[in-house]
C-alpha cells in the first residue's frame, strides 16, 4: 500500500504539471502507474471505512472505529434515541463490509497496450475454434 502511495504520488508530481488531460492520458498509457494510483485511492477508501474521513463532523459519525468509540461513551445510556441510532449505524457499516478492490480498468489498459486490431484477431480466431469445435460434437452425436 505504501508502495502504490509513493509511485501515484511521484507520477502526479511529475505529470500534474499541466492540465489534468495530460494526466489522464499518462495513465492510461501506463497501466502499471494507472494500477498503482487506483490501488492508492482504494487505500484511502478502506482507511475511511475503519477511521472515518479526515474532517468528522460530530453530528454525522462515520467509520467503524469512531461509531464504536460514541458507542462506549453512550453505553450508560442504552435506552435513548443516540445509542441506537449509532448502533443502527454501525450495523449498517459492518453488514456492507470493507470496501474490496477490483481492478475493473484491466480490459482498458488491455486494450490501450496492444494495437486493438491484433487484440480483434484473437478473440475471433479463439471464438472461431470453440464455434467449430461445438458444431463437430453436435453433428457426431
Amino acid at each position: 500500500m505504501q508502495e502504490s502511495n509513493e509511485i501515484a504520488e511521484q507520477a502526479k508530481a511529475k505529470q500534474r504539471q499541466g492540465d489534468n488531460d495530460s494526466f489522464i492520458l499518462y495513465l492510461n498509457q501506463n497501466p502499471v502507474v494507472k494500477f498503482h494510483y487506483d490501488y492508492a485511492i482504494f487505500g484511502k477508501r478502506v482507511y475511511e471505512y475503519w477511521n472515518g474521513p479526515e474532517y468528522q463532523d460530530e453530528s454525522d459519525i462515520k467509520g467503524v472505529y469512531p461509531l464504536q468509540d460514541k458507542l462506549k461513551t453512550l453505553e450508560n445510556r442504552q435506552g435513548l434515541y443516540e445509542y441506537k441510532y449509532y448502533q443502527k449505524r454501525l450495523e449498517t457499516e459492518l453488514s456492507q463490509g470493507e470496501p474490496i478492490f477490483t481492478y475493473t480498468q484491466f480490459w482498458n489498459n488491455f486494450a490501450s497496450a496492444f494495437d486493438i486490431s491484433r487484440v480483434e484477431v484473437l478473440c475471433t480466431i479463439f471464438l472461431e475454434r470453440h464455434y467449430h469445435t461445438a458444431c463437430r460434437l453436435s453433428w457426431s452425436v
